[in-house]
């Protein structure tokens, strides 16, 4: 192995002061001209980042409120519908018993019949109540009606309009309107939507009860509608389908030329007979004359 020596030495190098002082002063005034340019940028990229950031704060908040009131909306109108749609029910059942008569479930079964109907539903009396027949339930539907002396056709004819409102499964429709019409609150077009399909529904039934009668038949309907429209003092629910479609009803160019010709008819009638009660009385006051000048 080799043998190292090892001196008790240091050995310092000395550079030249004037070395170290130019090679500083040179990149420093380079880095002071530089670094004033940059900072201009900067100062120039964070105001316009400042600015776009103000805008955009601006209109998250319009944003916002307007989507606030929205959801307030929304909310406030689902709570309505759905508290007054409760009350009715409530009432509605409180008020009400099951249906024990025999002669209406003998009519309903035959309805059910010709409209093929798979489930039938519940019929309820209304005691002292003050609305006409509807129908109403989601998942089951129930046929309320007030506690009458009814007649044997105009029970047919209300029980098939509230059956064929269940055949067809109007109160989910009108919930689906509903639901349309509470999202799309801020557009009027959407309440006018409703109100229509509403319409039609109540239109499409009546076509359905009466579409193979006469105009007698019309008549005595269009009498039925007019009586509970007189009767009622409550609207219907938003969740039910009613019997009340009277004054839509009317607006039928048929079922006005069939009210027409039936009023036309009995008015005719009334004349006829009118006239023979006169040819009577002067018959009757013609025989009597020449018993009073023998005597």
């Amino acid at each position: 192995p080799l043998n190292r020596l090892e001196l008790p030495y240091t050995y310092i190098v000395e550079i030249p002061n004037m070395v170290i002082k130019e090679y500083d002063n040179l990149p420093v005034m380079q880095q002071s001209i530089s670094h004033t340019d940059f900072e201009k940028e900067i100062m120039k990229s964070t105001q316009i980042e400042e600015k776009k950031r103000e805008d955009a704060t601006i209109e998250i908040t319009t944003q916002t409120i307007l989507f606030g009131v929205w959801i307030f909306m929304v909310a406030v109108l689902s709570i309505y519908y759905l508290i007054g749609y409760l009350k009715m029910w409530k009432k509605a059942k409180r008020w009400s018993d099951k249906c024990q008569d025999e002669e209406i479930e003998k009519i309903v079964k035959e309805i059910v019949a010709e409209l093929s109907i798979k489930h039938i539903p519940s019929i309820r009396i209304m005691k002292n109540s003050d609305r006409g027949p509807f129908t109403s339930g989601i998942m089951r539907k129930v046929v309320f009606l007030p506690d009458e002396n009814w007649l044997a056709k105009d029970l047919h004819y209300i029980l098939k309009h509230e059956l064929v409102h269940c055949k067809e499964r109007d109160i989910l429709w009108k919930m689906l309107f509903l639901v349309v019409n509470v999202i799309h609150w801020f557009n009027p077009f959407v309440w006018f939507m409703r109100k229509f399909a509403e319409n039609d529904i109540e239109q499409a039934c009546d076509e359905v009860v009466l579409k193979e009668a006469d105009a007698e038949e019309r008549r005595e309907y269009s009498e039925i509608i007019m009586s509970w429209v007189e009767k009622s003092n409550q609207k219907g629910s938003p969740l039910a389908t009613s019997y009340m479609s009277g004054i839509i009803f009317l607006k039928d160019k048929n079922i006005k030329m069939a009210i027409a010709t039936s009023s036309s008819d009995a008015s005719a009638k009334n004349n006829s007979a009118k006239k023979e009660n006169n040819k009577k009385q002067t018959d009757k006051s013609s025989d009597k004359k020449p018993v009073s000048e023998s005597t």
